[in-house]
């Protein structure tokens, strides 16, 4: 599988097949939470679940995370929400938030610079079900 790199500097997106996603709920069978990583918008991953809920990324190895995209499913399509994203380096963490408007189908892009091996992404606030349409992880080379 080809790597895409960032045309102006070492960034490049950590392909699908490289990371594994978990949510550990009871309902994973009807909407894996490997949903997240196709490159299919319409593979959603449901929560079926009011926030808090917690989607696990797993990165295969340490990385240097420069860039997170989340692309949301929504109804209603427009709302403030809150993520918060932990990365996990061994045995320590860094927390980021993203607290603002989202919209279905409507890319939010996280700006990083931190070192990780995994991502939880926790969504504290959100006027439904929260559901993911894709998640995109982008390192440093």
């Amino acid at each position: 599988m080809r790597r895409r790199v960032h045309p102006v500097s070492d960034i490049r997106e950590v392909a699908a097949f490289e990371m594994s996603a978990s949510d550990g709920a009871v309902l994973s069978f009807i909407s894996p939470a490997s949903n997240v990583l196709s490159s299919d918008e319409d593979e959603v991953w449901h929560s079926f679940r009011l926030a808090p809920v917690t989607l696990h990324i797993d990165l295969g190895m340490n990385r240097r995370v420069r860039w997170v995209c989340l692309l949301p499913s929504m109804k209603p399509s427009t709302a403030i929400v809150r993520h918060s994203l932990t990365l996990w380096d061994y045995n320590k963490q860094t927390t980021h938030v993203y607290n603002g408007p989202a919209t279905d189908r409507k890319w939010i892009r996280l700006e990083l610079n931190d070192r990780a091996s995994s991502i939880d992404i926790t969504t504290t606030h959100s006027p439904s079900w929260v559901s993911w349409r894709q998640i995109k992880v982008f390192e440093s080379m």
